[in-house]
């Protein structure tokens, strides 16, 4: 939960305006106070800290806490409420201890305990305070309602050994629940009374869509109770007891769910221990067919003692038909012993009956300790070999023998239920064609840089093409499936060539990929895929692969040299000169700064020295420090023109090796003096590409538009208007054409994009850094950020892309290689993204320009039009409070207001 401070809904008392005191009945506060944090614990809400002037005196002397200041805290995500009771006792014995020092009850020295378990609950103090309180204290006993907190308790739904179900209703959302109450003689077993509160810790730790998760939970006081998520459909083995063996799909697809449940429960660092078909229960029928996984009452966590797997009467806990080997024996256990139990129900689900029986549970469990299960061909003949594999590994006496762990056991059953994963290597997809027709090209070349420095260049689409000689062509956009696509237009060798643009699919430091289909011209469709794989050495190995399908015999013919000889060797002429340049910029020279990758530099004209040696004494006048106007005024002369169209200030710093703020400044005095034009880009925030440019803030409405994803946006001066510049149209022109669209370089914030048609099954190489990333897409109904740290459990994810599966992907991946499997299950295509959440450090956004004293000076009316609203998504407030202004006043008078003034002056500069 979040708390935050949203006005009120209502106003509440705490008193009769006065804080408890020295002179008030010890007992009687300290009753009523415990019996308040009590009540506080039963919905979940730990403090962690409490002190004595948050106890407040009502009319009858009874107490009040004061939890309203947690209310003034907003968005702090409190995260899982694992509670800490005992912290909470102490801090509150301790308030008590500093109101009435000696006058405390004895029960006060046990709540401030050194050890916490010697604690006792806040329920427990309040009962212990209560014996020595007069008996205006003790509250009368409450009217017997079926009701548990807020649940209104309804029709019985089951009943156990340790208590009864209820149908309920959340009155907070109208959602069903189920209501799972103590039976009143299992509340005086201490040792079951400690495992309900178990499994209410433990649920608190996990949250799943296929995991009947906890919806609230009261674990002290006379009447323990949890809500569950109710699981809609019937249990698993009503369901295998009405059907007999299952069909082979909806069994996988109900185990898959089950996978999908213990990765998310393991990846809490819980163990299930009790994983049966009547702990499963499951809806629908075949593609729609869904399980949720039940019943937490003996689960543990994976880092217990392993003794504490007996019962204080020897008796091991688990259900005997479904108990993993070491769970017999009572050794360690950890993940893997779920899959066993996971195992037993795959092969019931197949074969009807369960691998192992007997007259008693001696017997069953000697089976599970030494015999093999039966062999399942015989018992369900045809079969394939590698569910039965599936089946026998999973069953393995030694875990070390089984899969190591759910995400590996989901990815064999999406292999068994889809196929085969495509390698990213197949993507793009090629359409379907005759492979006679097909001419494969394949280029290689061993170069010295690595593959994250050659990135930034051989990504940079729009940049590559130009240098390879492609002619630059109009593009308009349409949908194709909810997915982006552009159609195309321009003329080579007296032809007219249209064709349609699929969106670019990248993995990033790897790989590069774009297909053409095309409906006039020489061919009929084109793919092209750039891959960067690092070698020993630290080199990098580029291959360039070209596929196509020419239109006509002419066309093959002209593809041959086209691609087989001036594209191999304009493609060899670029990559070599890119590791050069690459290379060279290790160095300190200014020469290889400024030396671009993709073209030789232009020669100067008079004209253009001319401005340009007048510009440096302008800009010297103007106080900009001489490196950075030497190294601007060189780049405004030596780049070609397409590196000038949208020049972005911090990001050039960076490249020219030059103090950001000297930078900045140089490019402002630049404007100002008419050497350079000063810009507004307006990006979209999905796509990250400028949607438009204007050349001042006072164009600037609150709304933008993104042509490429079809979306309407709020403007954020944060983080969607950055500050450009490019020469200015009297100094020297710009190429502001278009070769390419789409590409990584315009959107340096996504790790990879992946097109994925109806069914598809594709695995996905990852090296994500530490960090959070974004999961999303054009066309996914849902996204999911998570994280990616060394102390994750997981390396791989096999993810369905379905409607109701957003919940379901894991929140966090570790560190170094990862492996990504996606099934696209949604009836239509999706552009998946896995996006950085970190800002970008080499945007100047117009939120930060316009704090600039430098900018403030130079451009004073370049601000918004008047009356229109700044548009943010963050807002950080400075207050200041002026100590002892009465005093202030009184002695300075009039002049009191001056230094304030001059205080928030200072302040503001």
């Amino acid at each position: 939960p979040v708390l935050s401070a949203d006005p009120p809904i209502c106003r509440f008392a705490i008193g009769d305006g006065t804080r408890a005191d020295a002179a008030d009945d010890a007992a009687v506060v300290g009753a009523t106070a415990c019996r308040g944090l009590a009540a506080a614990h039963a919905v979940g809400l730990y403090l962690g800290e409490l002190s004595a002037d948050r106890i407040w005196r009502a009319a009858d002397g009874t107490a009040r806490l004061d939890l309203s200041g947690l209310a003034l805290r907003p968005g702090v995500d409190w995260g899982p409420l694992d509670g800490d009771g005992p912290t909470d006792v102490a801090a509150l014995g301790a308030a008590l201890r500093t109101l009435f020092g000696q006058r405390c009850p004895p029960v006060v020295e046990a709540m401030t305990a050194e050890d916490p378990d010697a604690r006792p609950t806040a329920a427990d103090a309040a009962r212990r305070f209560a014996a020595a309180a007069p008996p205006m204290a003790a509250e009368p006993p409450a009217a017997p309602t079926p009701r548990c907190g807020r649940f209104e308790l309804g029709a019985l739904l089951g009943e156990g050994a340790m208590g009864r179900v209820y149908a309920s209703v959340d009155p907070a959302d109208d959602r069903p629940v189920a209501v799972k109450v103590m039976r009143p003689e299992v509340l005086r077993e201490t040792r079951l009374r400690r495992r309900f509160a178990s499994e209410v810790r433990l649920l608190r730790r996990v949250r799943h869509p296929n995991i009947a998760n906890l919806v609230d939970a009261q674990d002290e006081g006379e009447r323990p109770f949890m809500a569950l998520e109710f699981a809609a459909g019937r249990p698993l083995d009503r369901v295998m007891g009405e059907a007999g063996p299952m069909a082979v799909e909806d069994t996988l697809r109900i185990v898959a769910d089950v996978c999908r449940a213990l990765t998310a429960v393991h990846a809490a660092g819980i163990i299930h221990r009790d994983l049966k078909p009547s702990n499963v229960m499951v809806r629908g029928e075949g593609e729609d067919v869904r399980a949720v996984v039940c019943d937490f009452g003996i689960a543990r966590p994976m880092a217990q003692d392993p003794e504490e797997a007996l019962t204080r009467h020897g008796v091991l806990i688990g259900t005997p038909h479904y108990m993993a080997p070491e769970q017999c024996r009572g050794d360690a256990l950890d993940a893997r012993t779920d899959l066993y139990s996971l195992g037993i129900v795959l092969f019931e689900m197949l074969a009807g009956r369960a691998p192992f029986d007997g007259r008693n549970a001696t017997a069953i469990l000697l089976q599970q300790l030494r015999s093999p299960p039966p062999p399942l061909a015989e018992l369900r003949p045809g079969l394939g070999d590698g569910l039965i594999g599936l089946v026998d590994r999973l069953l393995a006496k030694a875990p070390a023998d089984r899969f190591a762990d759910a995400p590996a056991v989901l990815a064999e059953v999406q292999r068994l239920l889809h196929g085969e994963a495509h390698p990213i290597e197949a993507h793009p997809p090629r359409p379907p064609s005759d492979p006679s027709r097909v001419q494969s090209y394949r280029f290689v070349w061993d170069l010295s840089a690595s593959s994250q420095a050659l990135w930034p260049y051989v990504s940079d689409t729009n940049r590559v093409n130009r240098a390879l000689g492609l002619g630059a062509f109009e593009l308009q956009l349409e949908d194709a499936g909810g997915l982006p696509q552009y159609q195309a237009r321009t003329r080579a060798a007296g032809m007219e060539l249209r064709w349609h643009e699929r969106p670019f699919e990248w993995v990033e430091g790897r790989r590069i990929g774009t297909l053409r289909v095309y409906e006039s011209g020489p061919l009929r469709w084109l793919r092209t895929v750039t891959e960067l794989t690092p070698l020993p050495d630290g080199g990098t190995r580029a291959t360039q692969s070209i596929d196509l399908e020419a239109a006509h015999l002419v066309g093959r013919a002209a593809s041959s040299y086209e691609v087989g000889v001036r594209l191999r060797k304009a493609y060899e002429l670029l990559f070599r000169r890119i590791d050069e340049v690459v290379r060279g910029a290790e160095g300190d020279g200014v020469d290889a700064l400024l030396a671009d990758p993709f073209e030789v530099a232009p020669a100067h004209d008079g004209a253009l020295a001319a401005r340009l040696a007048s510009g440096r004494k302008t800009l010297l006048a103007a106080g900009v420090p001489a490196d950075a106007a030497e190294r601007l005024l060189r780049f405004l002369g030596e780049a070609p023109a397409p590196a000038l169209a949208r020049i972005r200030p911090l990001a050039l710093a960076a490249r020219l090796r030059v103090a950001p703020e000297a930078m900045v400044a140089a490019r402002l005095h630049g404007a100002r003096t008419g050497l350079l034009s000063l810009l507004w880009d307006i990006l979209c925030p999905v796509c990250r590409a400028p949607a438009e440019i204007t050349e001042t803030l006072a164009r600037i409405h609150e709304h933008g538009r993104c042509a490429v994803c079809r979306l309407d946006f709020d403007l954020d001066f944060a983080g969607s208007v950055e500050m450009v510049f490019r020469p200015h149209p009297d100094l020297r022109p710009v190429d502001l054409q278009t070769y390419c669209l789409g590409g990584p370089a315009n959107a340096p914030h996504v790790a990879a994009q992946l097109r994925l048609p109806p069914g598809a099954r594709v695995e996905l190489p990852m090296a994500l850094t530490d960090g959070s990333y974004r999961l999303t897409g054009r066309s996914l109904p849902w996204a999911v950020v998570f994280r990616v740290h060394p102390a994750a459990q997981l390396s791989t994810w096999d993810v369905v892309l379905r409607a109701d599966q957003g919940e379901g992907v894991p929140r966090s991946l570790r560190s170094g290689e990862q492996r990504l499997v996606f099934t696209n299950d949604l009836g239509h295509d999706v552009l998946l993204r896995i996006e950085r959440l970190a800002e970008r450090g080499d945007a100047l956004t117009a939120a930060h320009a316009v704090t600039l004293p430098v900018f403030r000076a130079l451009f004073p009316h370049e601000r918004l039009a008047p009356g229109s609203l700044v548009s943010v998504a963050h807002v950080t407030l400075l207050r200041t409070e002026v100590a002892a202004a009465d005093a202030l006043y009184a002695d300075d008078g009039p002049r009191a207001f001056a230094r304030l003034h001059a205080h928030l002056e200072a302040i503001a500069r």
